[in-house]
């Protein structure tokens, strides 16, 4: 008898598997969720919602690993890891929202979601066109109209020069091109709003003009170079800070129903790299 070890990484994975076997087909919906394992890293838990989470984890048939002191509250705070299949996550998600810990409630909830979103479809609606990013990736172009982006300043900044290089980026196959105005490099200095505009409008009125199907995405922070980019058709916006440099930019996204990429980055572009320290990556 032989056998291989394998890795079950989605539901369609799983059946083909049953169906290979020969299995009934309740059979294999019954069982489909049992097939695969995920963890959930949940963050700075108190030391009592962590044993009620490792409680309610094993009683779903899963685990919980926590700090050796949590039992005995020498700590207050700990990460907690949950593991386990897909089924019985439901059942510890469905648990926690019963519980009367509000921070216990509004988990089970975002586990729930997530364990929703993870089978679920997910699609990115960018103007008329949507793309299913579980079935394929995207490839975004980057032209920037910048004398100073450490990659291509200085490359591209006239309209012919930047023509040519869109053209260039969709012969490549690109889905969507990204046109920056204002280099964000390390230690870069601040650069006027109206010279943002100077840079940045005539280029997307002549790539609009010449490859009037484009999919336009403009790398900006600023509300008001957003909020005019729309009257060139552009359909996303791509923000470096992700909202936070210009207070009236989500309303901005909101009133001109755009798509778009939300960035990080820890200060400005002129102070990031001076002291670019973190506890937690993904928290902070």
């Amino acid at each position: 008898m032989k056998f291989d070890l394998i890795k079950i990484h989605s539901k369609d994975q799983a059946k083909q598997l049953m169906q290979n076997i020969k299995a009934d087909d309740i059979g294999i919906e019954l069982m489909i969720n049992k097939t695969i394992n995920l963890s959930f890293l949940i963050y700075d838990c108190d030391f009592y919602i962590a044993n009620i989470i490792k409680q309610e984890a094993l009683s779903c048939g899963i685990d919980a690993c926590v700090s050796k002191d949590t039992i005995t509250a020498k700590t207050a705070k700990t990460d907690c890891l949950v593991f386990g299949d897909i089924k019985r996550l439901y059942k510890f998600s469905n648990k926690l929202k019963i519980q009367n810990f509000k921070d216990l409630r509004e988990l089970g909830e975002k586990l729930n979601n997530q364990l929703d979103a993870y089978f679920g479809e997910f699609l990115w609606k960018v103007g008329e066109k949507i793309f299913d990013l579980k079935k394929n990736y995207i490839i975004m172009g980057i032209l920037n109209v910048t004398p100073d982006s450490f990659y291509d300043g200085g490359k591209y900044d006239t309209v012919s020069k930047a023509l040519f290089r869109c053209e260039q980026i969709l012969n490549e196959k690109a889905d969507i091109v990204d046109i920056g105005a204002v280099s964000t490099r390390p230690f870069s200095e601040t650069v006027p709003v109206e010279e943002e505009k100077k840079r940045l409008f005539p280029v997307l009125e002549a790539i609009k003009k010449r490859f009037p199907q484009i999919i336009l995405s403009v790398d900006t922070f600023n509300s008001s170079v957003a909020k005019e980019a729309f009257e060139y058709d552009v359909s996303i916006i791509n923000d470096i800070s992700g909202f936070t440099f210009d207070e009236k930019m989500s309303e901005c996204i909101l009133d001109c129903n755009y798509s778009c990429v939300i960035m990080h980055t820890k200060g400005k572009p002129k102070t990031m790299q001076e002291n670019p320290i973190y506890q937690n990556l993904i928290t902070e």
